[in-house]
């Protein structure tokens, strides 16, 4: 079934996932599973599963998001994040995985091999693994579309990941239509008209003028991305309210519908890229790259050193006094001089979080009451300059990939880390190992707390007290 999807996703997506396909007609299929890789079969005859499951669940939220944006043009955030959440469930994955009869593929090969999975023929039916095994079938059909493109020295090897997964999105994840309902159109297709569903942007009350002086400066980096890109990309021309909706940060529909699209993109895109550069890592370790790369933080410290101190803060001119000048502190000690790696980001981020940790001081805020970090501001307008991007290219997830894969990998750190790649790679699980270990040994001591707070003996007094 697996090989069938690979080989020819749009012309076998039907017979692929026919109800009665027998036990041994996916065994068979899987055994000719074209182009061995860690997503199909290991040395020991079985596949990657956890990987491929990590790397599905970030596909299957992009192609989601965007089947959610197409649908729902006039939905507000809550009720996208709800909408999505509708198709991401555990219960709605094994629902429609029981329809495929997905239970019957978990006991062939390469699920039945004991020594990777030993309990999925004991639990092959419950919820929670059949929704991860649909996940691990859309990563596996990703990654390896995405391999097979790059063998063929394809241009576009995104796009040719995520839409292999999209046709087994569309025929075995997304809730059957009603009958009279047109079915959706193609994945590509929803992703190319996104700009005719956003809402017009929303103007209430009196507008103040228009900020020239930020105006331009978006007009020169609209023209820096262009150069990126290899192409001319006319920003102001291809969406130009949007562009003035996602010039600053704001809580109106259009900034956070591209901020929706934006951040489900990068999770998609970075998850890929993490499993090319990294095929020794786990899923565990790929899941913390994966966080100190999308987080808050770091993608703040991105959009101050792409867009400048300067530009970064009139993102955020919106925001309050206080998360101001916490947000202006942020950004004058971003270095902007050189590009990151891999390491040199885990490094920043383990320093980071021992400096939350510490009680802040009063002229400092970092949080607000609600326990809001102060630079979500920042990372939302980055994630919301990514879907401005995505959208402005109609749906071109490689051209966009091109545009901010530089942001999250340099090339001057690519070129430094060229001449011993194998230990730069093994460094970095060796400081993924050394985080992990401390957030264990985090969690141990918050746990000792708790029980102390709420395991402690009644004070003798009250003890007294029931005794009388």
């Amino acid at each position: 079934m697996l090989a069938a999807a690979l080989t020819s996703p749009a012309a076998n997506a039907e017979a692929a996932l026919a109800p009665g396909l027998a036990a041994a007609a996916a065994a068979d299929a899987a055994a000719a599973a074209p182009a061995p890789g860690r997503m199909l079969l290991d040395a020991r005859g079985c596949c990657d599963y956890e990987v491929a499951e990590w790397v599905g669940d970030a596909v299957l939220r992009f192609l989601s998001v965007a089947h959610v944006l197409f649908e729902e043009p006039t939905a507000r955030d809550k009720q996208l994040s709800l909408a999505a959440e509708q198709i991401l469930r555990n219960q709605s994955l094994y629902e429609r995985a029981k329809e495929i009869r997905l239970p019957e593929l978990a006991l062939c090969r390469p699920f039945e091999v004991s020594a990777t999975l030993p309990e999925m023929r004991k639990a092959a039916c419950s919820l929670k693994d059949q929704a991860n095994l649909v996940e691990s079938l859309l990563g596996g059909l990703a990654e390896t579309a995405r391999q097979q493109a790059l063998k063929d020295g394809q241009a576009d090897p995104l796009r040719r990941a995520l839409e292999a997964a999209s046709h087994f999105f569309t025929a075995a994840v997304l809730p059957p239509r009603p009958p009279a309902a047109p079915p959706p159109p193609p994945w590509a297709e929803q992703l190319r008209r996104l700009n005719e569903k956003m809402p017009p942007p929303q103007r209430r009350g009196r507008q103040p003028p228009p900020d020239r002086q930020l105006q331009q400066q978006l007009q020169e980096q609209a023209a820096a991305l262009c150069c990126g890109l290899g192409s001319e990309l006319d920003l102001h021309a291809a969406c130009p309210a949007l562009l003035l909706e996602a010039c600053r940060w704001n809580e109106r529909d259009t900034f956070q519908r591209l901020e929706f699209e934006g951040d489900a993109f990068l999770q998609a895109a970075v998850s890929l890229e993490l499993v090319a550069r990294y095929p020794e890592c786990d899923e565990g370790e790929l899941t913390h790259l994966r966080s100190c790369l999308v987080k808050n933080l770091h993608l703040s410290r991105l959009l101050t050193r792409r867009f400048g101190a300067a530009l970064a803060r009139e993102f955020v001119r919106d925001a309050s006094e206080a998360h101001r000048r916490a947000i202006e502190s942020f950004v004058a000690g971003v270095d902007t001089t050189s590009g990151l790696s891999m390491l040199e980001v885990l490094t920043l981020t383990r320093e980071a979080a021992a400096a939350d940790a510490a009680p802040p001081p009063a002229s400092a805020p970092r949080h607000d009451r609600r326990g809001h970090d102060y630079r979500k501001p920042l990372g939302d307008q980055y994630e919301a300059i990514v879907g401005l991007v995505l959208t402005a290219l109609h749906g071109d997830v490689d051209r966009t990939w091109a545009v901010f894969r530089r942001d999250f990998f340099p090339p001057e750190a690519e070129a430094a880390e060229a001449a011993d790649a194998a230990e730069a790679r093994e460094e970095v699980r060796r400081e993924v190992r050394r985080q992990q270990q401390q957030q264990r040994e985090q969690a141990a001591k918050a746990e000792v707390c708790l029980q102390r707070l709420f395991f402690l003996p009644p004070p003798r007094r009250a003890v007294a007290d029931v005794a009388l």
